[in-house]
C-alpha cells in the first residue's frame, strides 16, 4: 500500500478491503481514551472506592493515583489523525453535579466537548469509521443515560449506522449511507430505546487482568483462538494491556503506569503484532493499547491488513 496516511487509512483503503466486513478489518485503538484530560488538581472521582476519595488530601497522593491513571497522551483530534478508530468511554456524572465526565481515578474532560472534538474531525473525513465503546457508567441512573444518549445523537445521530448483524457491515455500506459511527452501549434499556445504539455484547473484549506480559500474550492468543468467525461473529478486541495490581503501585508509587507497565508492554505488543502467528491473522479485528503515541502502534495495527507474515 505503500506510504500509509494515517489520518485517512480507511478511505484509502482498496476495494478488497472496503467491501470486507468491519470485523474482518484489523483497526487500532485506544484504552481509557480521553486520560490525556483528567484533571490532577480535581477530587478522586467516584468510580474509585471510598477510601482512596476520603484521603485525597494526603500530601503526594493525589499524585500517585494521577501517574497511574493515565494511559493516554494524545488529544482526541491527534489519536484520530494517527488512525486510532476505536474509542474507550469511560464516564461519570460527578457527586452533586449534573454533566457527565470522563473517568480514571481522577475526572476528565466533559463528554460535550470530546464529541465535538469528534463532529468536527468526521465531518474533514467523511469516508473513516469509528467505533465508540460505552462500556463503564459511574453514578447514572436513567436521567443521566438519558442525558448522555440525547447528547450523542444529537450530535452524531445522522452518521450513526444502526445495529444490525456486525457481518452484514462494511465500509462500502457505511460510505452510502452517510454512516461513519457505530456505538456500542452497555445499558439494555438504552439501547432498546435508540436503534443507533448497538448492544455491548456485539462488541467482545476479553481481558486478561495480569500484571505479566508472559501471561498477556499467552491470553490474547488463546482468546484469538477461540474468537467465533461464523455468521453471528461479533467484532472483536484484543486488549493489549497490563493491568496493575495494587503491589504494582505500592512498591513503585514513585513511579507510572506509562513508565512501570505501558511503555514496555506497547513495546512487547508491537513486536508480537509484527511476529504474529499467520493462522491468527483472520482472527485479529480491533487491538488497543495504553499510549497509542508509541512505537508506532496505529501503523503497525493498520499494516497487519496488508501483510501475509511479517509486518515492518
Amino acid at each position: 500500500m505503500g506510504s500509509l496516511d494515517m489520518a485517512n487509512w480507511m478511505t484509502n483503503l482498496p476495494a478488497e478491503f472496503t467491501a470486507k466486513p468491519l470485523l474482518n478489518l484489523i483497526i487500532p485503538g485506544s484504552h481509557d481514551s480521553f486520560t490525556f484530560s483528567l484533571d490532577k488538581d480535581g477530587p478522586i472521582a467516584n468510580s474509585e472506592p471510598a477510601w482512596m476519595q476520603n484521603i485525597d488530601w494526603l500530601p503526594g497522593f493525589k499524585g500517585i493515583v494521577y501517574r497511574w491513571s493515565v494511559t493516554q497522551k494524545y488529544t482526541t483530534t491527534e489519536q484520530l489523525d494517527n488512525g486510532v478508530r476505536y474509542f474507550d468511554f469511560r464516564l461519570s456524572r460527578p457527586d452533586n453535579e449534573d454533566t457527565i465526565k470522563v473517568v480514571h481515578g481522577f475526572y476528565g474532560s466533559e463528554i460535550g466537548p470530546i464529541l465535538a472534538d469528534m463532529v468536527a474531525w468526521l465531518q474533514q473525513h467523511p469516508r473513516e469509521v469509528v467505533f465508540f465503546d460505552f462500556n463503564h457508567f459511574y453514578n447514572f441512573d436513567s436521567d443521566t443515560h438519558k442525558m448522555l444518549t440525547d447528547a450523542l445523537i444529537g450530535m452524531l445521530g445522522p452518521k450513526m449506522c444502526p445495529a444490525r448483524r456486525p457481518r452484514d457491515v462494511n465500509l462500502n455500506q457505511m460510505w452510502q449511507s452517510g454512516y461513519q459511527v457505530l456505538a456500542f452501549y452497555d445499558d439494555d434499556e438504552s439501547v432498546a430505546d435508540h436503534p443507533q445504539l448497538w448492544p455491548d455484547d456485539q462488541m467482545q473484549s476479553p481481558w486478561a487482568n495480569t500484571d505479566t506480559p508472559k501471561q498477556l500474550v499467552a491470553y490474547l492468543q488463546d482468546q484469538l483462538m477461540k474468537r467465533p468467525l461464523g455468521d453471528n461473529a461479533t467484532f472483536f478486541n484484543t486488549q493489549g494491556i497490563l493491568t496493575p495490581q495494587t503491589s504494582d503501585v505500592l512498591l513503585h508509587f514513585y513511579s507510572s503506569l506509562e513508565a512501570y507497565l505501558a511503555t514496555p508492554t506497547t513495546q512487547r505488543l508491537v513486536y508480537w503484532l509484527r511476529d504474529f502467528l499467520p493462522f491468527l491473522k483472520p482472527r485479529f479485528n480491533i487491538v488497543f493499547c495504553d499510549f497509542v503515541d508509541k512505537f508506532d502502534f496505529c501503523r503497525t495495527v493498520v499494516q497487519l491488513n496488508f501483510s501475509s507474515k511479517r509486518c515492518y
